[in-house]
């Protein structure tokens, strides 16, 4: 017969169907982001901007000049818009360079996630 006792299978079982569900939301974010990296307009109302920075950079233009009617920075740190330039001097400027810097990211972060969990679980 099994070796395990009934409560070791059920703890197991568990453990199984835990990781199932928490698999499946991520691999439902992973079809979204995907579907949405080349997708042609802005998915929500700073995307248009975001761009505008990084052309910013890409022109050797100040991110934090001083406000006008045709530029008015955001108060966010710099190294997003400088890796977005670095990525849009690859694939050319528009949505999709910010959009693989910020999947990129995430991805890194799922990676820590689960870095950490391993850790503190074993």
């Amino acid at each position: 017969m099994y070796s395990e006792s009934t409560p070791e299978r059920y703890a197991l079982a568990a453990e199984a169907i835990v990781c199932g569900a928490a698999a499946i939301f991520v691999v439902a974010y992973l079809l979204v982001a995907l579907q949405r990296l080349a997708y042609p307009f802005d998915l929500e109302w700073m995307e248009g901007s975001m761009v505008h920075h990084v052309s910013r950079v890409l022109d050797t233009k100040p991110l934090y000049a001083p406000p006008t009617l045709d530029y008015t920075p955001f108060l966010y740190p710099p190294l997003y818009y400088y890796v977005s330039a670095a990525a849009a001097r690859v694939t050319g400027l528009g949505f999709l360079p910010l959009r693989l810097v910020s999947f990129g990211s995430s991805l890194v972060i799922f990676w820590f996630i689960y870095r950490i969990a391993e850790r503190e679980t074993g």
